[in-house]
């Protein structure tokens, strides 16, 4: 695996940063974490070269999130009241 944003190789695969220049791993979009290709076109969800899926939706993770506070508010109003 390697660095998407300076295309350092990762030695050490439960490594959470990379050493050379400090981005946490998956984070960054120059490069391919597979191939360690350069990703040329920033919106491309796969990588041209091997394949992998290189976009990842973080919105929809941020929304799960968001309406799960709002379903514990509503199992706690409805336990109240039951």
């Amino acid at each position: 695996m390697y660095c998407r944003e300076c295309r350092e190789k990762f030695n050490n695969e439960k490594s959470v940063i990379c050493i050379k220049c400090g981005t946490k791993r998956g984070q960054g979009d120059k490069y391919c974490p597979e191939c360690s290709s350069m990703i040329e076109n920033k919106n491309a969800e796969i990588c041209l070269n091997c394949g992998v899926k290189v976009k990842y939706r973080l919105s929809g993770i941020k929304e799960n999130l968001g309406s799960g506070n709002n379903s514990k508010m509503t199992a706690g109003l409805l336990a109240f009241f039951f």
